[in-house]
């Protein structure tokens, strides 16, 4: 990772910067490692949570663009990544937060997850049962 990364306020990014960041990156050999993306000695601080959560959910209706521009497997690295930083830095509950942005990135969720179960479920499967032990999901 370059040093232009480095401490710095995740809703500061533009929604490229945001990609850039989350989802640009090599495929980490170790699943440990990959979810520790954001805590690998950056300072991150989000000033605007509300920007972080829309980012998040513009990244899921252009699931089907994106998967042109990143692998399935820097995608899959990036959202989980991501959601573990959204959920544990609180980004997502801030009451700064509106509920409706929060609904609408809820319901933007499935369109990945539907295209990605719908054409890559062996691949998908594999992915999720390897961290379902740790994130308690069961297919």
């Amino acid at each position: 990772m370059s040093e232009e990364w480095r401490d710095f306020d995740l809703s500061a990014l533009t929604y490229p910067q945001f990609l850039a960041f989350v989802f640009d990156r090599q495929v980490a050999a170790d699943p440990a490692e990959a979810d520790n993306l954001f805590h690998s000695g950056l300072d991150i601080l989000t000033s605007d949570p509300a920007i972080v959560v829309s980012h998040f959910s513009n990244r899921c209706q252009e699931f089907a663009k994106l998967r042109n521009i990143y692998s399935l497997e820097q995608m899959d690295q990036g959202l989980w990544a991501l959601l573990g930083r959204m959920i544990q830095g609180s980004e997502f509950f801030d009451p700064a937060v509106a509920r409706t942005l929060r609904i609408e990135c809820i319901e933007s969720m499935y369109l990945p997850f539907a295209e990605v179960w719908t054409r890559f479920t062996s691949n998908m499967r594999e992915t999720t049962t390897n961290r379902s032990s740790k994130a308690s999901i069961k297919l």
